[in-house]
């Protein structure tokens, strides 16, 4: 279960039209005209796939949707119940995004908590909380 960090709105209709049944974006804004928002994501996990083989295709498969990209490993994060994530800060794509990831491994699948902006200003502004080390305590709250 997540539930929406401090300063923020958890939405569960607003994204569901891409898939997504937990979208995040400051008070005071909404998914479609916030300019840096998050979400939650899932991905089936197939027999045998570690997650740093996950990561790799997963960044793999971005670069050939969208370009070439930057990817940085940034430190771990701990969610709210105290599980390790894998984070990968991606940059430098054809639209312009600005990307942290945090791979979360379970059993059956893989959890993503994504922050993402296609505003560099408002990835990195202190008053959302979004330069790399607050989003570490943004996504400790999911």
């Amino acid at each position: 279960m997540v539930k929406a960090p401090t300063g923020w709105t958890l939405d569960n209709s607003a994204g569901v039209s891409h898939g997504l049944h937990a979208v995040f974006y400051p008070e005071g804004s909404s998914w479609s005209d916030s300019p840096a928002v998050m979400y939650v994501n899932t991905a089936l996990r197939e027999r045998g796939v570690s997650l740093d083989e996950f990561i790799r295709d997963e960044i793999r498969r971005f670069g050939q949707d969208f370009g070439s990209i930057h990817v940085e490993t940034s430190p771990s994060i701990q969610t709210g119940d105290g599980k390790t994530t894998t984070v990968r800060a991606l940059s430098d794509d054809r639209r312009g995004n600005r990307e942290s990831v945090a791979y979360l491994e379970e059993k059956k699948i893989f959890v993503l908590f994504v922050l993402t902006s296609r505003d560099e200003a408002a990835y990195r502004d202190p008053e959302l909380h979004l330069p790399h080390g607050h989003a570490r305590e943004r996504c400790r709250a999911l």
